[in-house]
């Protein structure tokens, strides 16, 4: 006979979910406890979890992490500078709407300062992204990708008002030392911000401006998509060494100061650096405290202490080298005079008492002997500069640097310092597979005698099987059938980094009255006037080849909204949604260049003359492709008169020769957008000439 008590616990087990699956989300009123370690927010996919983490000895910090990787990385944190207490910590959503994380006692640590009167919940997004938001309509209050803390998840914008900022040291998560953030130039940069002083570190600051970098775009946007393709609003883009839809991956400036892009390698769940902002990690200021000296190896590097310098202890668990070393004696020259060590290849950024001077290396030994504060001095044999250092900061030594230290010791402990110590310095090893996970175990009871229970259960967990392969074949089909619209979505974010936005397929329909309004052909595709929801009559081009795939159209509006003339009308917008490519533009009210033209000389004949001028052009160029004197003559024609031959010979024959591919009889032998770019970009100012020089058509 069954036992009745038995099947009753099987069927509420079987129908009550949450009792295997953590909530998907908290309520108002509701709360997550740190004393429960099941007591998280899983997102639906399963990748992501928020919840408390253990950070040290009795001390936890509510956060998010991926799931499945083999330490559980963290992505995120609320109170990573504040732990709560191991026990009667919680995190609760007060009826007020506000988010709270408070400590035994009752003291709140942390909170999203948020209020509202509508019900609120607190949910994982698949993204990583944990959002408290209106469940009528789904408006979000708040959401945790607006506050990062080390790390940048795809799809996660970085802002003017935001920073990453790295951990402490591999297992102390607090703020460390290093940040990637927009400075007041409109740059991205790494900042080193030490105790006793801070430094700029990338781009490399021994350059006046970095190549490839714009300081004109004031928006101060950066974002990383799924595909492992970085962009930011100075100019700055990268792709990750895997680039391509796939793994997981995310951006983390690590406590080492290197900014890297990981993706997960998901048949050993581990992290593999897939991109990293600097490939020396000995060019990363403070990354060996000061008076020590950083050696470049083949993999990685090795801190040591300067002669007559030791290792400051710390009270970390980590070794760490930031701390740098200190005198092992007093260094005194007062009595007994001074003398110095070499150290060759080795060099010391930044801290010069003086500005650098062209002598001999007896000469800048002697400019230090004279100065108190000289604590070293760096020598360039074939520039013949001496560079005077106040502190021993940065310190690096690399085989291709052509310059010498010379180390300001005093002498009545010369002999006892070992030369050598530089040289040989303290092996570092980077222990990175650290696993802090915690494992739960749960025990079910099991009555063997109970033959018909076990073939419940076979029953039921083969039911269960062939449940989850349906759904596993529904969520294939859904990503195949969502698959660029995803695409869309993380490319999407490209309109704030030029200045324009994404409009969707259906807002142009309506704006157009279904396109009804056709006000022009031309350019492989037709225009068709329409108004926006914000009332501007705007000029909508359909495109008639699609062929291009999303990556690639979306590229080229990129490199068409960074292009501003004061002769070319200016882009609103565009639109990518399946199959369709539309650009919106202003609407002009006089009509187009080909019109006017039309007007001032008559149909056919605007038609002749345009081929006719084409024609002459491309003679006249071909004629003089082999003489300098014959080139700058055409030019000289070409060109108006009113110009005075105020311009660069060189770059009015690269932009008239990339004007004759740009109006080919063969469409297909016609350059993209970004090509013209690339084309004009090898020649230094050839965009600000053209904004000041008027070629007259």
């Amino acid at each position: 006979m069954v036992n009745v008590p038995i099947v009753l616990l099987l069927m509420i087990f079987l129908s009550s979910p949450s009792y295997a699956t953590p909530p998907r989300s908290l309520s108002k009123g509701a709360s997550l406890s740190v004393e429960k370690p099941n007591n998280a927010l899983v997102s639906a996919n399963g990748v992501f979890t928020a919840g408390f983490r253990n950070v040290g000895d009795n001390a936890y910090c509510f956060a998010i992490w991926f799931t499945q990787s083999s330490n559980y990385t963290i992505v995120w944190m609320a109170n990573r500078d504040q732990p709560v207490n191991g026990r009667g910590s919680v995190l609760s959503l007060l009826k007020d709407g506000n988010l709270v994380l408070r400590d035994i006692g009752r003291i709140d640590t942390w909170s999203t300062n948020t209020k509202s009167v509508s019900q609120v919940e607190l949910t994982l997004l698949d993204t990583g992204n944990l959002v408290l938001r209106t469940s009528s309509d789904n408006y979000t209050i708040w959401e945790s990708f607006k506050f990062p803390t080390d790390t940048l998840l795809p799809d996660m914008l970085l802002t003017r008002h935001t920073k990453l900022v790295s951990s402490r040291s591999q297992s102390n998560y607090s703020s460390g030392m290093y940040s990637l953030y927009f400075d007041n130039d409109n740059v991205l940069r790494l900042l080193y911000d030490g105790p006793e002083t801070s430094s700029l570190y990338w781009p490399d600051p021994a350059l006046l401006f970095p190549f490839g970098r714009t300081k004109y775009n004031s928006s101060r946007i950066a974002f990383m998509n799924s595909a492992g393709y970085f962009m930011s609003s100075d100019a700055y883009t990268f792709l990750a060494g895997d680039f391509g839809e796939g793994p997981k991956r995310r951006l983390t400036i690590d406590f080492d100061g290197n900014l890297r892009i990981y993706s997960l390698e998901e048949k050993q769940w581990k992290w593999d650096v897939s991109w990293q902002a600097i490939p020396e990690p000995c060019k990363v200021h403070g990354i060996c405290g000061a008076n020590s000296l950083c050696v470049q190896q083949v993999h990685g590097k090795r801190c040591s202490c300067l002669p007559g310098f030791k290792e400051k202890h710390s009270s970390n668990i980590d070794h760490d080298w930031s701390n740098g070393c200190e005198p092992k004696y007093n260094h005194s020259y007062q009595f007994g005079g001074s003398d110095f060590v070499e150290l060759p290849k080795v060099d010391f950024y930044g801290f010069d008492l003086e500005a650098p001077q062209t002598m001999s290396v007896e000469d800048c030994k002697s400019r230090c002997l004279e100065l108190k504060s000289c604590k070293a001095v760096m020598y360039q044999k074939v520039t013949g500069k001496c560079y005077v250092k106040s502190v021993l900061f940065n310190g690096i030594q690399t085989p291709n640097f052509a310059g010498t230290t010379y180390l300001r010791l005093p002498k009545e402990n010369l002999k006892s310092y070992d030369d050598e110590s530089a040289r040989k310095g303290i092996s570092m090893q980077m222990n990175c597979s650290m696993d802090i996970s915690q494992t739960l175990e749960k025990d079910y009871p099991e009555d063997r005698e109970n033959r018909f229970l076990v073939y419940l259960l076979w029953f039921v967990g083969g039911l269960g099987g062939v449940e989850m392969f349906c759904i596993i074949v529904g969520s294939c089909c859904l990503y195949r059938a969502n698959g660029r619209t995803s695409l869309l979505v993380q490319q999407g974010q490209l309109f704030v980094l030029v200045g324009f936005r994404k409009f969707t397929y259906k807002e142009l329909q309506q704006a157009t009255s279904g396109f009804s309004n056709e006000v022009g052909k031309g350019g492989g595709g037709t225009v068709y006037k329409g108004v926006l929801p914000d009332g501007r009559v705007a000029a909508i081009k359909r495109l008639n080849d699609a062929k291009h795939n999303e990556g690639e159209f979306l590229a080229e509006v990129s490199t068409i909204g960074k292009i501003n003339h004061m002769n070319l009308i200016e882009m609103w917008g565009f639109c990518s949604e399946r199959k369709h490519r539309l650009l919106v533009y202003e609407y002009m009210e006089r009509g187009s260049l080909a019109e006017n033209l039309s007007s001032n000389i008559g149909g056919s004949a605007q038609t002749h003359k345009y081929h006719h001028l084409v024609t002459w052009v491309r003679d006249k160029m071909n004629a003089s492709s082999t003489d300098d004197h014959g080139i700058a003559s055409s030019i000289a024609e070409i060109m108006d008169s009113r110009v005075d031959y105020q311009y660069s010979m060189a770059k009015m024959e690269v932009l008239v020769r990339v004007a004759l591919q740009c109006v080919h009889e063969e469409k297909d032998r016609r350059p993209t957008m970004s090509k013209v770019v690339e084309m004009l970009s090898h020649h230094d100012n050839t965009y600000k000439e053209f904004n000041e020089v008027e070629i007259e058509t």
